[in-house]
């Protein structure tokens, strides 16, 4: 099924707008654009929640909402030292209890400033490591993204040299017995000339001498003919006709964001063959 711009970009937006209520719903709204950049850096799964809950603790870091672990150990040794320190004061007893008490007050001044500044620092030393680990999974979704990018365009290479060869004499037999069911006045010319350009085509695409373990494939392609079947439909506003991708072989269509989709111009020829193959069972009697 071949899609027009508009209808394919209609689809494209209603499939990121549910990835984004998706996000918000597992993430919150303010982790939800987070997890959306974590995606586009090729991040997912565990990876993608280790991203998000960076972040946030980094936003927590920066406003002061919450304290990194190191500085809570810090604050919390600082309590209990001036539970120490004043309780030295509570219990000092004779005419120098007076200043032994100052004493402890002034200690525990001195040393919740010194905790304080020990605990800023363990923050600001936090947020710098979750800012670079947030950089390092960045890299590494960038990197995994890039080798399943080039993966895929060497098996989409593979897969169309493969198609290409047994395309070709599909197509040169489907569109030579054509010709004859169409004007049988023309029809040895056009089954000729449809065999020369599937003969061509496979050739061209994938070579023989590259194959192994070749069979007779007629089976197979009896079975895909089959399965089709021509069809009218509207789209994008206009009337047309070809085939439904969904009863195409899986290695034959493209799924972009969710919608599959075959080359321009290759739906209506499918169609004719399978209007071919139908008039052909009927003539067989089958």
């Amino acid at each position: 099924m071949v899609f027009n711009p508009a209808s394919l970009e209609k689809v494209k937006q209603d499939i990121e707008k549910a990835k984004g209520e998706q996000r918000v719903q597992q993430y919150g709204e303010y982790g939800a654009g987070y997890a959306k950049r974590g995606e586009e850096s090729g991040l997912e799964g565990p990876q993608l929640g280790q991203y998000v809950g960076l972040a946030k603790e980094a936003r927590g870091l920066r406003t002061r909402e919450r304290r990194s672990q190191a500085a809570q150990d810090i604050m919390r040794q600082q309590q209990e030292l001036a539970s120490a320190q004043m309780g030295v004061g509570a219990a000092a007893r004779g005419p120098f209890a007076g200043a032994t008490q100052q004493a402890a007050q002034r200690a525990v001044g001195a040393s919740g400033a010194q905790a304080a500044a020990q605990a800023a620092a363990a923050d600001l030393a936090r947020l710098r490591q979750t800012d670079e680990m947030m950089q390092q999974l960045q890299t590494q979704g960038e990197i995994q993204q890039y080798q399943e990018q080039r993966a895929r365009e060497e098996a989409e290479r593979q897969r169309s040299s493969m198609l290409g060869g047994g395309l070709g004499g599909l197509l040169g037999s489907g569109l030579g017995a054509l010709g004859f069911f169409v004007n049988p006045a023309v029809g040895a010319a056009t089954m000729a000339a449809g065999g020369q350009f599937g003969g061509s085509l496979g050739q061209m695409i994938s070579d023989e001498r590259m194959k192994s373990n070749v069979q007779d494939g007629n089976d197979e392609a009896r079975k895909m003919l089959d399965a089709l079947s021509a069809k009218e439909y509207d789209i994008g506003g206009e009337r047309d006709y070809g085939v439904m991708a969904q009863d195409m072989p899986k290695d034959m269509v493209k799924e972009v964001d969710g919608v599959k989709t075959i080359p321009e111009g290759f739906g209506k020829l499918l169609a004719g063959m399978a209007n071919l193959n139908d008039r052909i069972k009927k003539l067989e009697g089958k």
